[in-house]
């Protein structure tokens, strides 16, 4: 049985899945490739019996419609979840709604994150035969039985953590205009008055970005004696704040966001606004600061803001940082009702997410009767999806460049294309999924059975002539 992964966001996304993977397979000998969302058409090339995608926009129904014409099964384990923007109204929510609503005609299961989705549903009178509330797999590393994973820092130094949560003010990857065009196209499209809610999400955004600059300042000059790590959104540009606090010896700007496990676990002070933090360092014993002050409009939900510890002014947050002792007290004192609302948005709480995917999983490959497709066929709908597919729409004008670009993998093969465009752009160098990361990460998870893995660059199963050899990776169990 042959599982594809597509992992559209590498830091985010990939360690999690990582130890879904390691959990399958000391059940099952699974066959199971990552896809990466850049070279998504290899997932037509690999030919899978079982396909996990990572959420159903638009251009995922459209995908998932040919793939079901090839007898896929088809699980979506959603990676953004609780889909809480930048204003205070509720068009990214119906949305959301919508995508899940839109897929369910096509595909075989959806996992949400928790209760909270699931009441949203139920609300707009969907009929969620096909709906599991099972979390996500990334919050599982989050709890303090993986802790074994993440390094001990010792340090004599007070330390401060900030996590930055801005990426449409201060983009990583792309331009503003460019950004805002994207948002459009991920939350609004289907929205009547998008371009006023976008303005109003941008605005909030922008003014909350100016108070966080100013906040960071505030701390840096305040704590010298402090150790200040700023952990810049995955989506942010890290050039801004280097600039602006790079010269300071107490600061340090992380390269690596998604270690963020490894900084709950070593520090107390965990500083964010509006942000998953929230929920994340609840799974692992703590809280983190909530800095209410820097957003005028008030825009946090009401479930984020009874996650954290709300400080509503500079100053009462000042002086509780330099009260080690009462601040240690109200930072691991957790509540029974706040656990009650992590679990609401977050099931992780309540459960072992790893073991209810598994389940999921193993029992929609047992179920599922493979047919023998016509390879012109196969042929056929990747040729759709390679010359013509552009993000929710088929296009003819896109043939030639497509054509030219097929001339060169042939010239190359699909690997060394796909490293040739590492070697020279920036998105996809941040963006590549690495052999010897995966290889490593693995055996952190399980050091046990790590010699018995295979993880190596995957082969085509059609078309090998023309593409010979492919960069999603193939990890599975020795016989």
């Amino acid at each position: 049985m042959k599982i594809a992964i597509v992992v559209d966001h590498y830091h985010r996304d990939l360690k999690g899945y990582l130890a879904l993977i390691d959990h399958l397979l000391k059940h099952k000998n699974y066959e199971i490739i990552l896809i990466n969302f850049y070279h998504l058409y290899e997932l037509y090339l690999v030919d899978p019996d079982l396909i996990i995608l990572q959420n159903t926009r638009p251009e995922n129904v459209l995908i998932s419609k040919d793939l079901k014409k090839l007898n896929k099964k088809i699980i979506v384990i959603d990676s953004e979840g609780v889909p809480f923007g930048w204003t205070k109204g509720e068009d990214h929510i119906k949305q959301f709604i919508k995508n899940i609503v839109n897929s369910l005609d096509i595909i075989d299961a959806y996992v949400v994150w928790s209760k909270y989705i699931k009441s949203l549903l139920n609300e707009n009178k969907i009929d969620n035969k096909k709906i599991h509330i099972l979390g996500n797999q990334r919050f599982e590393l989050f709890k303090q039985k993986f802790n074994y994973i993440y390094t001990n820092r010792k340090t004599t130094k007070k330390t401060i953590v900030i996590n930055t949560n801005t990426p449409n003010s201060n983009p990583n990857y792309t331009t503003k205009r460019i950004d805002q065009n994207d948002i459009k196209k991920k939350l609004y499209y289907y929205t009547e008055n998008k371009n006023e809610i976008l303005g109003k999400y941008l605005k909030n955004n922008q003014t909350i970005f100016e108070n966080y600059l100013k906040l960071i300042r505030n701390i840096v000059n305040d704590f010298k004696d402090h150790k200040i790590i700023l952990n810049i959104h995955p989506f942010e540009s890290k050039k801004l704040y280097k600039k602006l606090y790079g010269d300071s010896k107490n600061v340090i700007i992380l390269n690596n966001n998604f270690l963020l496990p490894q900084l709950y676990k070593n520090y107390d002070f965990i500083i964010q606004y509006n942000s998953t933090t929230c929920a994340e360092t609840l799974l692992g014993g703590k809280k983190s600061i909530s800095v209410n002050f820097v957003d005028p409009n008030n825009i946090q939900n009401k479930f984020y803001n009874n996650l954290s510890l709300k400080f509503y002014d500079y100053d009462t947050l000042k002086i509780f940082i330099k009260n080690k002792k009462i601040s240690n007290k109200k930072i691991y004192k957790i509540k029974k009702e706040e656990l009650e609302i992590l679990s609401y948005l977050y099931h992780n709480e309540s459960c072992d997410t790893l073991q209810l995917i598994s389940e999921l999983i193993y029992k929609e490959t047992e179920n599922h009767k493979k047919s023998k497709i016509n390879i012109f066929k196969k042929y056929f709908y990747f040729l759709k999806y390679f010359l013509f597919f552009s993000y929710d729409k088929l296009k003819i004008k896109v043939l030639i460049p497509r054509l030219m670009k097929l001339i060169i993998i042939f010239i190359l093969n699909s690997k060394k294309f796909y490293m040739l465009k590492v070697k020279f752009l920036d998105n996809y160098k941040k963006k590549h999924i690495k052999l010897v990361e995966i290889q490593k990460y693995l055996k952190k998870l399980n050091l046990k059975e790590f010699s018995q893995y295979q993880v190596f660059y995957a082969k085509p199963k059609i078309l090998k002539i023309l593409f010979r050899s492919l960069v999603c990776i193939r990890i599975n169990k020795n016989h």
